[in-house]
C-alpha cells in the first residue's frame, strides 16, 4: 500500500498540541507499520475472491479458474464468501484473510476464457508499479450518469448475447477513472469502504477512487479478444440510488460535470423489476421454461 511517509509529521506539526490528534498520529503510525509489513511479506500467489449464492454459477466460475495457465513460481487460491451482508464487508474479510500478492475479485457469473489471463495481468502490473487495479471495462471523465467507455467484454444476458467493445480496447492499456466490479484485480490492499457502502452497489467505483486517492492508477488492459464472459442475469437496483448518492457525496473530486442531466429513481418500476426477477429465478429453478420465456418477453 502506498503511504506518505511524512504524513504523520504533517499531522503532528498541525495538531500535535491536541490530544485527539496525538492519538490519531499514534494510530496512523501503527497502521502504517502493519500494512508495510504485510505487503513486504506477501506471497507469490493469485487469490480469487468470489461472493457466491448459487452453486451452479460458482462451480462453473471455478472450472474456468482451474483451466488457467499459472506462471512458474506462483500458486492460486479460491476464497468464497457466502451469505455476505455487503460486497465491501465480504471483500474486506477475504482480503484480510489472504496474504496473496495479487487478488482477483470477481462475480460468480464471470468466467475467465483467456487461459493466459494470469500471465497477462502479471505483465500489466509489472509494467508499472503504480498500477493498483485492473478491470475488464471502465470509464473516463465520469459523471453521475455512470457509463463504461473502454474495454472488451463477452456479455450473455437473458435473450441476447453480445460483445461490449471500444475501438481502442485491443491496442493499448488505458488508464481510466473507475472499472466495473464484474472483475477487479489488485496488487495492493486498500480497505473496501464497508463503513459507507452497505449493499452491493457502487463498491467498484468506490474502490477505484480509493485506489486513486492512495496515488495508484486504475487500468483497463488491451484485449484482442474478450478475456472474460459475463453471464449476467437480471440486476436488482433496490439500493442503487441511495448508494450512488453516497458515492457522489464522498468522492466529488472524481466526478465530471453532469451537464444538467440527472437520474430520477423510479421506486415503482424498480419494485416491479424486483418482482419479475424473483419470479424468473423461481421459474428457472423449477424448470418452468414457458414462464421464464413469458417473463423475459414482458421486460
Amino acid at each position: 500500500m502506498k503511504i506518505d511517509k511524512d504524513f504523520d509529521k504533517v499531522l503532528e506539526s498541525h495538531y500535535g498540541d491536541k490530544p485527539y490528534w496525538n492519538d490519531f498520529c499514534d494510530s496512523y503510525k501503527k497502521w502504517h507499520e502493519r500494512i508495510f509489513n504485510k505487503n513486504k511479506q506477501r506471497k507469490s500467489e493469485f487469490a480469487f475472491i468470489i461472493c457466491e449464492n448459487n452453486d451452479q454459477y460458482f462451480d462453473e466460475c471455478v472450472y474456468y479458474i482451474n483451466r488457467l495457465n499459472v506462471p512458474e513460481g506462483y500458486d492460486i487460491d479460491v476464497i468464497s464468501i457466502k451469505e455476505a451482508d455487503s460486497m465491501c464487508s465480504a471483500y474486506n474479510a477475504a482480503m484480510n484473510s489472504s496474504n496473496a500478492r495479487y487478488k482477483i475479485y470477481l462475480h460468480q457469473d464471470v468466467f475467465i476464457r483467456n487461459q493466459n489471463f494470469l500471465y497477462d495481468i502479471l505483465a500489466v502490473f509489472q509494467s508499472d508499479p503504480q498500477i493498483g487495479i485492473i478491470g475488464m471495462v471502465g470509464g473516463k471523465n465520469m459523471s453521475i450518469l455512470t457509463d463504461w467507455h473502454f474495454g472488451l467484454l463477452d456479455v450473455r444476458e437473458p435473450g441476447i448475447s453480445f460483445y461490449l467493445v471500444h475501438r481502442e480496447s485491443n491496442k493499448k492499456n488505458v488508464e481510466v477513472d473507475a472499472v466495473d466490479g464484474l472483475l477487479i484485480a489488485t496488487q495492493y490492499d486498500i480497505p473496501w469502504r464497508e463503513d459507507l457502502f452497505t449493499h452491493f452497489d457502487m463498491y467498484d467505483i468506490s474502490q477505484s477512487f480509493e485506489m486513486r486517492r492512495a496515488g495508484y492508477k486504475v487500468v483497463v488492459p488491451a484485449q484482442k479478444e474478450p478475456w472474460v464472459i459475463h453471464n449476467s442475469g437480471y440486476a436488482k437496483y433496490k439500493y442503487y440510488a441511495a448508494e450512488r448518492e453516497k458515492c457522489i457525496n464522498e468522492y466529488p473530486e472524481f466526478f465530471a460535470s453532469d451537464k444538467g442531466w440527472f437520474e430520477k429513481y423510479d421506486e415503482e418500476q424498480n419494485n416491479l423489476n424486483n418482482i419479475l426477477h424473483d419470479q424468473a429465478k423461481l421459474s428457472f429453478t423449477l424448470r418452468q421454461w414457458d414462464k421464464v420465456r413469458d417473463i423475459i418477453r414482458s421486460c
